[in-house]
Formats: structure tokens, C-alpha cells, sequence
């Protein structure tokens, strides 16, 4: 126990956060039985109860960091065939971002043959009403 050791746990809303109580009886076992104490920490075991508490506390972060690098990525696995979950989010925001690209381009396009159709009316328009106003001046 690491009560033994003089090392007690905080309350459960710190997480988990571990404090050094009694230093002496600390630094008493180390003095004493600096096997047992590292035995303690650094034991290594198949057997989760029989782990050191360090040796848990590494396994503890390296399954987390699996756990994160699979959903995240990476630093150097960033790539457009990263099979993160971030990275096909990402995939799936640029098809996204591509197709409301294509459709602003058709907007865009069919926009100008409106304002070229209404240019157009308009000149004809105006070709009509001077071809009547020189029609009414004689």
C-alpha cells in the first residue's frame, strides 16, 4: 500500500492526484528496504495487481496515447491517407468544402448569363425605344 510509504491519495474530485503525507516514513523505507520500495514503483508483472505503481501508471498513459494517436492522428502520420478519425472528418469537410465550390462556380456562371441576357433586353430595348422616338419626331 502506498500508505505504507507515507503516500496517500487526494479527495476524489483532484482526479486521483497523489501526495506525499509523511515524508520521513518515506525516506525511512527507502533507507531501509530501497528494493521494496523500488519493487513498489518499478515491479513489472503480466498481473495488473502484482505491477508497480509506476509501471501501472506508464501502461495507464500508453494506452491513452494509442487511444488518442488512433483517434487523432499522429503528428507524423498527418497525411490525406491517415486513418484517423480527425483525418476523415477532415476528408469529409473538404469533399464537403470541393462541392460547395462547384456549386458557387454553377451559381456564378448561370448568374453572369442572366446579366448578359438582361444587358442584352436592355440594348435591344433601348434600340426600340430611339428607333420610336425618331419615328414621333418627324
Amino acid at each position: 500500500q502506498m500508505t505504507e510509504y507515507g503516500i496517500e491519495t487526494g479527495s476524489y474530485f483532484e482526479g486521483g492526484k497523489l501526495y506525499i503525507k509523511d515524508e520521513a516514513r518515506l525516506k525511512q523505507a527507502i533507507n531501509e528496504n530501497p528494493d521494496e520500495v523500488l519493487k513498489f514503483f518499478t515491479n513489472s508483472s503480466q498481473n495488473f495487481e502484482e505491477q508497480g505503481v509506476a509501471r501501472r501508471l506508464y501502461n495507464i498513459l500508453s494506452d491513452s496515447m494509442a487511444s488518442i494517436t488512433t483517434q487523432a492522428g499522429s503528428e507524423s502520420s498527418f497525411s490525406k491517407y491517415d486513418q484517423s478519425i480527425l483525418a476523415e472528418r477532415i476528408r469529409d469537410i473538404e469533399k464537403r468544402i470541393d462541392a460547395r465550390e462547384v456549386r458557387l462556380t454553377q451559381l456564378e456562371q448561370r448568374y453572369w448569363r442572366q446579366f448578359t441576357a438582361m444587358e442584352s433586353a436592355i440594348q435591344w430595348a433601348n434600340a426600340q425605344s430611339a428607333w420610336l422616338a425618331q419615328q414621333f419626331s418627324y
